[in-house]
């Protein structure tokens, strides 16, 4: 039985050699109905950083400033794949699809700025 795996990567790495497969024009609904899900009790519902949980841990990023969007998708990607010093991680609980959704999400969230 064979079991689909990903390698980790640095986010470094990661910005540099993976690129979303989303195209630029789909729909953000899948994206944003799973951010909502995910990622908005710490980062807000527009990813300003401003989610309900937030004031208990401390500052938490805006992912549609300036200093995140200017990362590559893969970093994004790899970034909600394995999490950081106080984000869990995401490799289990969503499908790389799953994931990309989310990165096309953050994209059209930081347009929006």
């Amino acid at each position: 039985m064979t079991i689909a795996a990903e390698l980790p990567m640095s986010r470094e790495l990661a910005e540099t050699r993976l690129q979303s497969p989303v195209r630029p024009d789909a729909p953000v609904d899948a994206g944003h109905a799973l951010f909502h899900t995910y990622c908005s009790p710490c980062h807000g519902e527009t990813a300003n950083g401003a989610g309900t949980v937030s004031q208990y841990f401390g500052s938490i990023p805006d992912l549609t400033s300036a200093d995140v969007q200017q990362h590559g998708d893969g970093w994004l990607y790899e970034t909600i794949t394995n999490g950081t010093e106080r984000m869990p991680r995401y490799e289990f609980e969503l499908t790389p699809n799953e994931r990309w959704q989310i990165v096309h999400f953050l994209r059209a969230a930081g347009a929006a700025q």
